[in-house]
């Protein structure tokens, strides 16, 4: 049986690696359910690949810093305006978008204070913030770090988390609280957070990593993840993730979305604290 037209998982597992699949085809899924009033601004569109099949339809801008990743989406026409831009000092006006969005790209980012000030300054009053990114379980439910800690094995878990990391690029892991905490301080209301991607999946994820080595090689030759998207060759990673793809919502997980409203009233700007720590 072929798959269904808006089946995001086949969408992703035949444009990218099995792991990146896996996770984007679970955001995907959670971020189409989302009522996001435009106009909207994606932060960090990177390539525009998830837009693509997560938010389309929707009247979009995208800023990223990468000129490389900004070329890939134009050419994928997602957006109806492209800028390269910094999330420290976004290039639009004070109140230009309703929803601004955000998948798995703020964690990248050193300057967290100045993201959530730039954000709250191009949103008007009212406007929605949605964003993913790794909790704070990020490091602890990965498979191999999970494996050596079974083997007593600590210190090599704890290198494992930190090299996973590293190439991973991410800068922070937060709790529910901790995010909530930082939005109520630059003015904005927490409506809701929710953790993605299970301990199982999580440590699928870190598994698939080994398995798509390939894809690296192809993308780098050919310009592309994949080299034939038929279904009989992902029949068997399909099967695998299918389940997954669909899991209700874990309580607790390797990712959070979360969704928050900059304050109706005027000028609302937040109390300043210390820098959130790294």
């Amino acid at each position: 049986m072929p798959p269904a037209p808006d089946d995001l998982l086949w969408a992703h597992l035949t444009s990218v690696p099995a792991f990146r699949a896996l996770l984007r085809s679970v955001e995907a899924r959670l971020l189409s359910q989302i009522a996001m009033p435009e106009p909207i601004l994606d932060l960090g569109c990177g390539d525009g690949h998830f837009a693509s099949l997560a938010l389309s339809g929707s009247v979009l801008a995208g800023v990223d810093v990468s000129r490389r990743s900004l070329e890939e989406a134009r050419a994928r026409r997602v957006y109806r305006l492209l800028l390269q831009g910094t999330a420290n000092a976004l290039p639009f006006a004070d109140g230009a978008f309703a929803t601004v969005v955000s998948n798995c790209a703020i964690e990248h980012i050193p300057n967290l204070e100045g993201i959530l000030q730039e954000v709250h300054r191009v949103l008007r009053a009212g406007g929605l913030f949605v964003f993913t990114v790794p909790s704070e379980h990020f490091t602890e439910y990965l498979l191999f770090c999970r494996l050596f800690k079974v083997l007593r094995l600590g210190r090599l878990a704890s290198a494992y988390g930190r090299w996973f990391t590293g190439i991973s690029g991410h800068l922070r892991y937060y709790d529910p609280l901790t995010w909530k905490q930082a939005l109520q301080e630059h003015g904005f209301i927490m409506i809701s957070g929710r953790y993605y991607l299970s301990r199982a999946a999580h440590s699928l994820f870190d598994l698939l990593h080994y398995y798509s080595a390939p894809c690296l090689a192809y993308k780098k030759l050919l310009g592309r993840w994949t080299l034939l998207p038929w279904r009989p060759n992902f029949w068997p990673v399909e099967r695998l993730l299918r389940g997954y793809y669909a899991q209700d919502q874990p309580q607790d997980g390797a990712y959070l979305l979360l969704q928050a409203q900059k304050s109706p009233e005027p000028g609302a700007t937040g109390v300043r604290r210390p820098p959130l720590p790294a």
